[in-house]
Formats: structure tokens, C-alpha cells, sequence
């Protein structure tokens, strides 16, 4: 069964499409004699076998967060159009691209937009298969963001000595930058480019050998050289202080995607909903409070799969020569 679903998809937004609607917030309504009087909606419990039918009845929902819907997007597009040797176009998609966002935070916005540029790629890399070359510019701003190159391959290393620390990093862009920097208080630091000077500066701050490996290579004062060439995207996406509150569904909802989880509540007691492929029908399986086990834990002996919603640890025998992942 494919992972993405269009006509599911639709579905949920148009489920969606009137947006959050808090509990205990007050309406108001037009009597027949032209009055006005409150009418307060309470919080609505998820049903137990599915939506029910009626205007009355329909359950609430609230649209995802602008990273769930993200991930939504970027899962749909790597299993229509991406490549085929990506290893996350099956229900490990959507896990594996939330908890990239959960290590994130001085860099979120640059992660944004790495991913908002992979929804919409039409190659992807060779050998990086869920990575895509027209994204190197919003790759280039998130990988001087977290100090190193990482995407496409990015390779940094580091090193140090009692006189001097070193940082490295092959990019994306096909060069190499490199930092080397003496020791002790406000220290000169040399730069090069694919192994050439091409210029110094002095750290505004001390360093000793101890110390060299909480600084990275984009954390020093080699930007300055560094960065016309490296030519990072500009991210201008500024990030609410507070958490952006999740979206919810219910049991028995259309869903676009394979994998897809969200908040639900059932009996009173929080949980989350998996979309899965229940009966030939794309949907949301149960609230569950507590899963068993995690969409991406994998091991020799086993993995944590989608059945019928539920995520569920499938035990396998060791093979010679597997490992977890």
C-alpha cells in the first residue's frame, strides 16, 4: 500500500479547515427576534470507534503545527517524487523528521527552512538520497548556524594541542575552511580556504587545549573570510518564544500519511493518534497514552512497526552482519 494518500489528505483539510477552536471559548448565536445570546462550547472527547455523523456531533479538531505540517509535506513529496534510495519514504518518515526538530533550537529557523526547501526539490542526491543539491544554500545557512558542514556529506573534524586548536570541515560547496588558533587569552587564529591562508583575526575570548572542543569551526572569528565564499541563504523566519501548539486528531479520521501522529484525547486521558493503513482505509488508529515502543527503534532483534495504528515491537531473529540503526 503507498504511504501518501491525495484524496486522504483532502480530506483532513477539510476536516481542518476551521482551525483551532479552544474549549470553554464563547460563540455568540441570533435568536428569531433579533437578540443575541452566548453560546459556550465545551472540550469534546475523542470517540472510541471513529467520527460520528451529524453537525452536532462532528469531533474538533485543530490544525497541525507549522513543523508537523512541514514534516507532512516533506514525507508526501520524498514518497512521490524523491528518490527512491531514501531510506525514510515508509511510516518512519514523518518520526524521523520531528525529532530533527526536537535537537533543534538556537538553528530552528534555518532548519525550517532546509526542510521547506526539500518539500518542494525535484532531484535528490545520489548517495545523500533524502537530501537534495538545490537546497545547498539553506543547507550552507543551517550548517554555519550549528558551527559545521554536515548535509550532503559535510565532513568537520577538530583537534588540538597545549599551543593551538585546529578546526576543519569539508562543505558542500566542494571547499575546505579551516581555523587554526593559538592558545590563551584573546588568541590569533589563522584561516584557510581549500588549505590557503586567505586571512587572520583574534577571538574575543581565551582559549586553552581543554576548551577547544566546545568551540566549532563556524563559532570562531574566520567568518568573516569564510562566509562570502561559502554563501549561505538568508533565513528570516523568526520563531514565537513560546511552543507552537500541536495539532489534534481523532480516531477514525482521514489522514494523509502513513506514520503521521498527533494529540488526541479519549476517556478524559491525553495521547497520541497514528495514521495507518486500518481495513484498506487510511486513518487514524486509537488514542494511545502510552505506545510501546518508538516508530524508529531498530534493532537485530527486532522493530517497532505500525499495526493497525498501534506501534507495536515486531520481534525478528538476529541476522549475521545486521545492526541497529
Amino acid at each position: 500500500m503507498p504511504l501518501t494518500y491525495r484524496h486522504a489528505f483532502s480530506a483532513l483539510a477539510a476536516l481542518l479547515a476551521c482551525g483551532p477552536k479552544n474549549p470553554g471559548t464563547t460563540d455568540t448565536a441570533t435568536t428569531t427576534d433579533g437578540t443575541t445570546t452566548a453560546a459556550t462550547t465545551g472540550p469534546t472527547t475523542a470517540p472510541t470507534t471513529g467520527p460520528t455523523t451529524g453537525p452536532m456531533n462532528e469531533p474538533e479538531h485543530t490544525r497541525p503545527s507549522t513543523e508537523e505540517q512541514l514534516c507532512i509535506d516533506l514525507c508526501i513529496h520524498l514518497s512521490e517524487s524523491g528518490s527512491a534510495d531514501c531510506p525514510r519514504t515508509d511510516y518512519t518518515c514523518y518520526e524521523w523528521c520531528m525529532i530533527d526538530f526536537q535537537f533543534e533550537e538556537e538553528c530552528r529557523a534555518e532548519a525550517r527552512a532546509a526542510r521547506r526547501c526539500e518539500a518542494k526539490a525535484t532531484e535528490f542526491d545520489d548517495v545523500w538520497a533524502c537530501e537534495s543539491p538545490e537546497c545547498s544554500a539553506e543547507y550552507l545557512a543551517h550548517n554555519v548556524c550549528r558551527g559545521v558542514c554536515f548535509h550532503l556529506g559535510g565532513n568537520p573534524s577538530s583537534g588540538s594541542s597545549p599551543n593551538e586548536c585546529d578546526w576543519g570541515s569539508d562543505c558542500l560547496d566542494d571547499h575546505s575552511y579551516d581555523m587554526q588558533c593559538a592558545t590563551g587569552d584573546a588568541p590569533l587564529c589563522t584561516c584557510r580556504i581549500d588549505g590557503a591562508e586567505v586571512g587572520t583575526c583574534q577571538l574575543p575570548f581565551g582559549l586553552t587545549s581543554d576548551t577547544c572542543s566546545s568551540i566549532r569551526l563556524f563559532d570562531g572569528c574566520c567568518n568573516e573570510f569564510f562566509l562570502p565564499v561559502l554563501q549561505p541563504a538568508t533565513v528570516d523566519e523568526p520563531i514565537p518564544d513560546e511552543p507552537e501548539a500541536g495539532g489534534t486528531a481523532s480516531p477514525g479520521d482521514t489522514c494523509p500519511l502513513v506514520g503521521l501522529h498527533l494529540a488526541c484525547e479519549q476517556d478524559g486521558v491525553a495521547g497520541r493518534t497514528f495514521c495507518d493503513d486500518i481495513d484498506g482505509s487510511v486513518r487514524f488508529g486509537p488514542c494511545i497514552a502510552a505506545p510501546d515502543c518508538d516508530l524508529m527503534a531498530l534493532a537485530c532483534d527486532g522493530s517497532c512497526q505500525l499495526l493497525d495504528g498501534v506501534p507495536t515491537w515486531v520481534t525478528q531473529d538476529c541476522m549475521e552482519g545486521t545492526s541497529s540503526g
